[in-house]
């Protein structure tokens, strides 16, 4: 019975793990829905430290040099693709400073994807503030 209990709970946990994901990246808004915010919290958990990405407003940036503001849609997407594959995508998790957020207009952090070299993050706030 305890066996029993015990692959049910761990049957339970995976495939409620699954939705979340399936709940992830259905619009680009860049603040993160609820499910958003707790998948990413733990997919990043080895870069995020104690930092709590609930609600908070991201910055997705893409491209080898990181050059490209991306899409949150297309994060997930790629993160869904991967997933089926066993395997992670390329990313990096960059908190903003309180200067930063408040000069990038409210975001939070930046989120990489298939970046090969990092830019320089008052690069991307510039970029973020003329996109917007």
């Amino acid at each position: 019975m305890k066996y029993f209990l015990t692959t049910v709970f761990y049957f339970f946990i995976i495939s409620s793990y699954g939705q979340t994901l399936d709940s992830c990246g259905i619009d680009n808004n860049p603040k993160l829905t609820i499910y958003e915010s707790k998948y990413l919290n733990e997919y990043l958990k080895n870069q995020r430290d104690t930092f709590d990405l609930t609600g908070k407003q991201i910055i997705f940036v893409t491209g080898s040099g990181g050059g490209l503001i991306g899409e949150k849609k297309e994060y997930f997407s790629d993160i869904k693709e991967w997933n089926n594959k066993n395997s992670r995508i390329a990313t990096e998790f960059i908190i903003l400073t309180t200067e930063e957020k408040i000069e990038s207009g409210g975001y939070d952090a930046i989120l990489t994807y298939w970046v090969k070299i990092f830019p320089n993050k008052k690069r991307i706030i510039e970029k973020i503030k003329t996109c917007h």
